[in-house]
């Protein structure tokens, strides 16, 4: 077997007057179809007709997803998406819940005096308490994977923002 040095080939191929150019394979992935197991079913997000819809009725979320998937915004902030919803399962693998870091949880204090005692998971206008609870509807969870369940993590959905974090305010959602 003969070693070839890979620099000087492609540099004596391009020098060849009978080739016109060489380069190095490139090798590329589709940014915007994620692989998240359950991703196929999603057809707001990419209807191909998958489940005898009309393809092209979906959200366009993969243009979309060419140019942003979340995360910060232009100044480098932490996006963050207020979802007001029935309860939430505040340990779901698939979603990114945010942590009020100026909160200390449990001590009964508004330690960042925004006038809301403890609350460093989020809201509950309900009890009007930090007490964020997962309802056995699961209705809160659903809508906050389709606002901003993590993408290409190759597990469950891929939500509309792949790399927010999620606000859970518990709320009466049927009033």
């Amino acid at each position: 077997a003969t070693s070839v040095n890979e620099s000087k080939l492609l540099s004596a191929l391009n020098s060849n007057e009978l080739v016109s150019l060489a380069q190095f394979n490139h090798f590329i992935e589709s940014r915007n179809i994620p692989n998240d197991e359950r991703f196929g079913e999603q057809w707001n997000m990419l209807n191909i007709g998958q489940t005898g819809g009309t393809s092209g009725a979906d959200v366009r979320a993969t243009d979309a997803w060419d140019i942003t998937t979340g995360g910060l915004t232009a100044s480098g902030d932490t996006i963050v998406v207020a979802i007001d919803d029935d309860g939430f399962d505040l340990l779901h693998a698939d979603l990114d819940f945010w942590k009020n870091k100026l909160e200390i949880p449990g001590n009964f204090i508004d330690d960042d005096e925004n006038g809301y005692v403890d609350d460093y998971d989020g809201w509950n206008s309900q009890t009007n308490s930090g007490t964020i609870t997962s309802l056995s509807s699961g209705h809160g969870t659903h809508v906050a994977g389709i606002a901003a369940a993590r993408g290409n993590n190759s597990i469950g959905v891929t939500g509309v923002n792949w790399n927010v974090k999620i606000l859970p305010v518990q709320g009466n959602s049927g009033l």
